[in-house]
């Protein structure tokens, strides 16, 4: 094991200096100091060097309830010795998982605090993780992903929406930018929860040393609960079975399952609809083994100029709100805001909001208000390979769907269908080589195109820009006939991403 991280739950509100006087007594000092425009972290050194870093929601106090913060320690058996001894209690031995090191304490100040050591193989490297020091060994295709401006889009996102936690949804390979690389630098950026489709992205982000809660938004089968319990995932529940088989599987773990409930509105997709969802409220209340942690639906048409159809879902997800204040009880955390809720209805911020898209710096659609001003963080590129001068009547690719009635000079760029570059795009798209766009000419290839100069230069070697220098993804899928969501989560794996 080469990472360990520790994480901390306050149960009650907590001041920093509060919290300092009870872990100086294990040798830590916590120094206040800030990440950029992120909020205010505290770090502490231990005597051996292991630096903790906690990260509030806002300066000066952490959040009252089930918040996880970072730190990092030596070994999981180390710091629980240290923690017992000054009179720590336990809750849950040091164990191994298959994920790592686990063990859970509850320290005198009343501070629950769960120790992780994860495994990491440090010789491991993707062509995902691949970095500008080495970009004159991989192939010349490949994706830059700048993630301080993801990070600068999340700082705007989270000015626009106030009060408002923000959970940066990065199912998809986080839209196709890296989902471990995207998730960790938001982490350490100040990010408190993250949202992902499937329980294969959630425990792949368990994996990388994120300790921050994760929903998953996805439908759940029975055999998945206890990995969901495992990794302490948050699941969505739209049934009164489905809780209970979650119920049953948390008391067989000896654990709290934590549930978001959900609820249709109007998409018709997963979700209890809002006319029947009182039943599922008022049994939810009952479970002995579930904690609710929140309630939410999820916006149809909330992109569209025409937001009469959200502004409905809207009101309806309300009018099912309205279940806890007639009981006298607090709700859970609320949330239906997408990217298009974000921009386009802020009386749908609500507790919490679930930027996706917009987060990469990509509008969800054409019509949307662009009342948050964000910048694209990917661009894809790729280098000239071929040359050569095409003479009149002769057919370009596969089919012959494209000659040209004069000499031109056509190049080679070595990117296809097989990268996720749509055949749509075949005699439709447009790349940027040396400042300027040309047309892609014949059929998209599953591993290359070509591209019609008519007599302009360049050389084998010359950089090609598919998205970015002009070309936004939402251009790309104009072009292609689909929507700039599918652009970016349909770039390949085999494409390697860089980060700078």
């Amino acid at each position: 094991m080469e990472a360990t991280c520790l994480s901390l739950i306050a149960l009650r509100s907590v001041q920093p200096d509060a919290l300092a006087a009870f872990y100086a007594q294990l040798g830590m000092t916590f120094v206040k100091h800030r990440h950029g425009e992120g909020p205010e972290h505290f770090s502490a050194d231990l005597e051996h060097g292991v630096v903790f870093e906690i990260y509030p929601q806002k300066a000066g106090a952490l959040p009252t309830t089930s918040t996880r913060v970072g730190f990092g320690v030596r070994s999981v058996n180390e710091a629980f010795q240290a923690l017992i001894k000054a009179g720590a209690k336990v809750v849950s031995e040091p164990k191994v998982s298959e994920w790592g090191m686990r063990a859970v304490v509850d320290d005198p100040e009343g501070h629950r605090i769960e120790l992780i050591e994860r495994k990491r193989d440090a010789d491991s490297r993707s062509a995902r993780q691949v970095g500008r020091e080495s970009m004159e060994a991989i192939r010349p295709t490949h994706v830059e992903v700048s993630l301080g401006t993801i990070a600068q889009n999340f700082d705007a996102i989270r000015a626009h929406v106030g009060k408002a936690e923000v959970m940066p949804v990065v199912k998809a390979n986080a839209y196709g930018h890296g989902i471990v690389e995207v998730s960790q630098h938001l982490a350490a950026h100040g990010a408190t929860c993250f949202g992902v489709a499937l329980l294969e992205e959630a425990v792949v982000l368990r994996r990388a040393g994120i300790i921050q809660p994760i929903l998953v938004f996805g439908g759940v089968v029975a055999r998945q609960i206890p990995q969901f319990i495992e990794h302490d995932l948050m699941m969505a529940a739209s049934s009164i079975d489905k809780m209970r088989q979650i119920d049953d599987a948390a008391a067989a773990a000896k654990k709290k399952a934590r549930v978001h409930l959900k609820i249709d509105t109007g998409m018709e997709r997963i979700g209890v609809h809002w006319y029947s969802a009182e039943k599922l409220l008022e049994a939810s209340l009952s479970f002995q083994n579930i904690e609710i942690a929140g309630i939410y639906s999820h916006f149809a048409n909330s992109d569209a100029e025409d937001l009469s159809s959200a502004k409905e879902q809207l009101a309806r997800f309300l009018e099912v709100l309205d279940f806890y204040p007639k009981r006298s009880l607090k709700p859970p955390q609320r949330h239906i805001a997408n990217s298009g809720g974000i921009l386009q209805l802020p009386e749908s911020h609500l507790d919490l909001v679930r930027p996706g898209i917009l987060l990469y710096g990509v509008y969800p659609s054409r019509e949307v208000k662009t009342s948050i001003a964000v910048k694209p963080a990917l661009s894809w590129k790729s280098e000239v390979v071929y040359f050569k001068v095409v003479q009149p009547g002769n057919a370009v690719s596969y089919g012959g769907t494209w000659k040209s009635d004069h000499p031109v000079r056509v190049v080679t760029v070595p990117v296809g269908y097989g990268d996720g570059y749509f055949r749509a795009l075949s005699n439709r798209g447009q790349v940027v080589i040396r400042g300027e766009r040309h047309p892609i000419v014949g059929r998209v290839c599953m591993d290359q195109f070509m591209v019609n100069l008519e007599w302009g230069t360049a050389y084998n070697g010359d950089p090609v820009t598919l998205i970015g220098d002009g070309i936004l993804a939402q251009d790309v899928a104009d072009w292609a006939g689909t929507i700039p969501y599918e652009v970016l989560t349909n770039i390949h794996a085999r494409v390697p991403r860089v980060y700078v």
